[in-house]
C-alpha cells in the first residue's frame, strides 16, 4: 500500500488482495516439476485461483501457457505446434527424477480433440485422452487434428502427477498433487494479429459457465468459492464496478484461510490418490506411500478443530465428526500388491472415495452457511427464471431393504403464511412463478400438479412439509379417485406436515 492510505485507497485494497504467486514461491522440488511440465519452463507462471496467494490451501497446481507460433498458414502452424507436444512429453522419462532432487514425478495424461463417436449430432462432446506413447508414436495427422480441435477452452492440457511441497516456506511433508498445464496457442504471419489455432471461449463467459455449473448440474461450493473470486479479480483489476467487485473479494478472502478450505485440500489429496491408482499398476504402488500422510493430515486438522471460536463450535464438531468417519476408510499403510489383486484394488478405491464424500459433503454444508450469512449478496437473483411453485425442491432417495426397494421423497411446499418473505425478496425469488401464483391463487393446484407427477415416477411414500388447510382439502379430493391405493397419512401432531403412502 502507499503511505498514509491504510484502509481507504481502493487500488491499495486491491493490490493487497490480489497479491499474486510466482516460481519463487514454490518449492524447489515443485519448480523443478514446472520445469518439466511447462514448455517455457522457468518463465511459466500460475495460472488459475492458484496464482493467487489468498488461496492458502490449493487442492492442485495449475499452469498456463500461451504459445504464438510464427507460421505461413494455420496448417503450419499445427505443425510446429505438433513437434513441439511430442519432443517436450512424448520423449521425457517421468518417475524418480535425480536431476529435480529426487522428485518422483509422474505422467497423468494429456487431453486435445474430441472421440469420433462425440461427433455425432447431440451427443456430448468426449475429450480425447492420450498416453506419452500415443503422443509419440501416433501419426502427426492425427495429433495435429486433436490438437485443431482443441478444447472448450483450451488447446491442450498435460496432467502430472508429481511428491512435492507447495511453498518453499511450508513445514508440510511431501505428497502427491496433481500438475496441470493448460496450453493455449495461435499463429501470425509476420506482422500480421495472433489468431487462435482452436476455438477460444471469452474468460467472463468461462467462468460465467463454471458459476452456473457449480451451483446447479455439479454442486461444488468451494469450486464455486474460486470461481466467484476469479471473477471478481478480473473485473476488479480493469476498473469494472471496483468498490462492489472489492467488497466481493474482501468477503470471500477469510473463506481461503478457514480450515474448511484446508478439509477441502485433503480431500482432493483422496481425489489424487484414487486418480492415480486407476491409472496403473505402478501409480498404484506409489499412491499407496501417500496413504500414512493422508491420514496425518487429517488427524492433524481433526485436533485443531477442538480450538476454534465458539461461533464456529457446530461447523468444527460436524468437521471432526466427518474426519473421524473419513479415517476408517483410509487404512494406515498397504503392504505392496501384486498386478492380479484387482478386487482388493477396487475395494480400497471404493473406501478411499467414501472417504472423500464425506469429507467433501462437510466442505459443502459449511461453506453453504458461510455464504448464507454474507452481507453482501454472491448470486444473482434468480426472479422470473425460478418456475417451481415452492422455494423448496423435493428431494428424493432409494431406500434398500433387504433385496427390496421403495422410492420415497421429501418436499417443503412452502406455507402460504411465508409467502412474505417471497415478496420482500429474501431468497431473490420475488416475480418468480411462485409470485406469479399466489396472486393468481393458482399455487395450490400447481403444488397438486407436482405431487401427482411425483407419485405417477414410483414414490412409494412423499412426505410433506410446510402444509396449509386448503391445500390439504384440495389434494385430498384431487387424490380421492386412487384410494385406495393412495392414502394420506396426518404425521403426529404438526398439522403441517403430512405424509402420502401409495400402496400399489
Amino acid at each position: 500500500m502507499n503511505v498514509g492510505c491504510k484502509q481507504t485507497c481502493s487500488l491499495c485494497r486491491l493490490r493487497a488482495l490480489l497479491e499474486e504467486r510466482f516460481l519463487p514461491d514454490l518449492d524447489s522440488a515443485l519448480r523443478s516439476v514446472v520445469q518439466s511440465a511447462a514448455i517455457f519452463g522457468r518463465h511459466t507462471r500460475p495460472a488459475g485461483s492458484f496464482r493467487f496467494k489468498a488461496m492458502k490451501y490449493p487442492g492442485d497446481v495449475d499452469l498456463e501457457e500461451y504459445l504464438a507460433i510464427d507460421a505461413n498458414s494455420r496448417d503450419e502452424a499445427l505443425t510446429e505446434l505438433c513437434r513441439t507436444i511430442q519432443t517436450q512429453y512424448g520423449n521425457t522419462e517421468y518417475g524418480n527424477i535425480a536431476g529435480a532432487g529426487g522428485v518422483e514425478m509422474f505422467f497423468g495424461g494429456f487431453k486435445a480433440g474430441f472421440e469420433p463417436a462425440s461427433e455425432c449430432s447431440g451427443a456430448k462432446k468426449k475429450i480425447l485422452s492420450w498416453t506419452q506413447q500415443d503422443i509419440s508414436c501416433s501419426s502427426t495427422e492425427a495429433l495435429k487434428k486433436a490438437l485443431g480441435e482443441g478444447h472448450h477452452t483450451w488447446t491442450a492440457k498435460l496432467d502430472l502427477f508429481a511428491k512435492v511441497k507447495l511453498f518453499e516456506d511450508s513445514k508440510e511433508t511431501r505428497r502427491y498433487f496433481e500438475v496441470t498445464n493448460v496450453l493455449r496457442a495461435g499463429w501470425f504471419k509476420g506482422a500480421q494479429p495472433i489468431q487462435p489455432i482452436s476455438d477460444e471461449k471469452d474468460f467472463l463467459q468461462s467462468v460465467e459457465k463454471n458459476l452456473e455449473k457449480f451451483s446447479g448440474e455439479e454442486p461444488n461450493a468451494m469450486k464455486y468459492v474460486k470461481r466467484l473470486w476469479e471473477r471478481s479479480a478480473y473485473l476488479a483489476e480493469r476498473g469494472f464496478d471496483l468498490e462492489w467487485n472489492l467488497s466481493i473479494l474482501e468477503a470471500l478472502r477469510p473463506l481461503l484461510g478457514h480450515w474448511v478450505a484446508e478439509l477441502n485440500q485433503v480431500a482432493a489429496h483422496v481425489e489424487t490418490i484414487i486418480n492415480m491408482m486407476q491409472s496403473s499398476h505402478e501409480l498404484f504402488e506409489h499412491a499407496r506411500t501417500d496413504l500414512p500422510i493422508l491420514r496425518q493430515n487429517l488427524s492433524r486438522l481433526k485436533s485443531r478443530l477442538h480450538n476454534i471460536d465458539e461461533s464456529e463450535k457446530q461447523a468444527a464438531e460436524d468437521g471432526r465428526d466427518s474426519i473421524a468417519k473419513a479415517l476408517k476408510y483410509i487404512p494406515e499403510l498397504l503392504p505392496e500388491s501384486s498386478p492380479e489383486a484387482a478386487k482388493e484394488k477396487d475395494m480400497l478405491r471404493t473406501f478411499l472415495h467414501k472417504a472423500q464424500l464425506l469429507l467433501e459433503s462437510c466442505v459443502e454444508t459449511v461453506l453453504i452457511g458461510k455464504l448464507g450469512s454474507f452481507k453482501v449478496p454472491v448470486a444473482k437473483p434468480l426472479g422470473k427464471l425460478w418456475t417451481f411453485p415452492s422455494d423448496h425442491p423435493p428431494i428424493a432417495a432409494m431406500l434398500k431393504l433387504g433385496e427390496n426397494s421403495i422410492k420415497v421423497a421429501s418436499w417443503n411446499v412452502l406455507n402460504r403464511n411465508y409467502y412474505e418473505y417471497i415478496d420482500k425478496n429474501t431468497q431473490g425469488l420475488k416475480g418468480s412463478e411462485i409470485t406469479m401464483q399466489h396472486e393468481a391463487g393458482t399455487r395450490e393446484s400447481k403444488i397438486i400438479e407436482k405431487i401427482e407427477e411425483m407419485l405417477q415416477n414410483d414414490f412409494r411414500i412423499l412426505c410433506l412439509q410446510e402444509c396449509w388447510p386448503e391445500l390439504l382439502q384440495q389434494l385430498g379430493e384431487a387424490l380421492e379417485e386412487r384410494q385406495p391405493e393412495v392414502q394420506m397419512h396426518c404425521s403426529g401432531e404438526d398439522k403441517n406436515q403430512e405424509a402420502i403412502r401409495c400402496m400399489c
